[in-house]
């Protein structure tokens, strides 16, 4: 294991449960908020051995988390919308 993995696993062990209560804070799903954790650590193994550790790694997995939860939130009120449009149009044509 390189030393960047290693250092991406004990920022995740040390910020982890933070980061999925803060989510749950946004989503009020807690299984979400491990997915969405999840995705920003995968993010973090995919950027930080090209980019570098970033200086505040906590915080940067912390936005990155963020930035997926609001878009899950307007993906699935997107997904409201449509679903409207959608009856509306059907009730229209009956």
């Amino acid at each position: 294991m390189s030393d960047i993995h290693k250092t991406i696993e004990a920022v995740w062990k040390i910020e982890s449960t933070r980061l999925i209560a803060a989510i749950v804070r946004v989503t009020h799903d807690i299984g979400i908020a491990e997915e969405l954790a999840q995705d920003a650590l995968v993010t973090a193994l995919e950027v930080w051995p090209e980019e570098g550790i970033p200086d505040n790694p906590g915080a940067w997995l912390m936005k990155a988390a963020k930035r997926r939860a609001i878009d899950s939130l307007r993906r699935g009120r997107m997904l409201v919308q449509k679903h409207e449009e959608i009856a509306r149009e059907l009730k229209w044509q009956q």
